[in-house]
């Protein structure tokens, strides 16, 4: 899944972004932990510039906005809320429409 590729590469951005005191040495590899939502905060983007380009915003209130843009216009949008637990971001959908309705995020 595209938007998991997302999340890691957010994940591994956190860990170069943030000094040793977030950090859990796991069998050579470091992960961010205890990361504070206001610190992940922000707009994301993942695409093939053609038919599969998702922007994610996720704001400091723990909202967030993704819409699913192509060549043909927007193909779905969902809206919802996040949480960050154990080193995950958490999407929670309250709303989808069109193709983000018929392949969940």
């Amino acid at each position: 899944m595209r938007t998991g590729v997302m999340i890691f590469a957010l994940l591994a951005l956190l860990t170069t972004a943030f000094g040793e005191n977030l950090y859990d040495r796991v069998a050579g590899i470091s992960m961010p932990t205890n990361v504070p939502p206001e610190h992940v905060a922000g707009a994301y983007y993942t695409g093939d510039v053609l038919g599969y380009n998702l922007s994610l915003q996720l704001t400091t209130n723990g909202q967030f906005n993704c819409t699913w843009r192509g060549c043909l216009g927007i193909y779905g949008t969902s809206t919802g809320t996040w949480t960050v637990e154990a080193n995950r971001i958490t999407l929670k959908p309250t709303e989808e429409t069109d193709m983000l309705k018929d392949k969940p995020m």
